[in-house]
């Protein structure tokens, strides 16, 4: 499957503040972060400027960045590093 309801995590962890995704395609390898708009949190996770630093880019709620088909170890990584912060 090449892409999914950026809500279904929010739905199966309601509890959850953000989300940080890989999702391999055909055409690029993307990490999407986001937070929940359902959430009772004071917590701003600022997802855009968390992209930007890796040549993504996005807004304080949404971010996302893009890699080459194939580069799933690249994008992994630097998901866990947004996760990390």
């Amino acid at each position: 499957m090449e892409g999914y309801n950026k809500f279904i995590p929010y739905y199966l962890f309601p509890d959850s503040v953000y989300t940080v995704s890989v999702s391999p395609s055909s055409f690029r390898t993307k990490i999407s972060v986001g937070s929940n708009p359902w959430a009772q949190s004071d917590f701003q996770a600022q997802s855009g400027h968390h992209c930007e630093r890796y040549g993504g880019g996005g807004h304080a709620r949404v971010g996302a960045i893009s890699f080459e088909p194939g580069e799933l170890a690249k994008a992994r990584q630097v998901a866990a590093e947004i996760v990390e912060e």
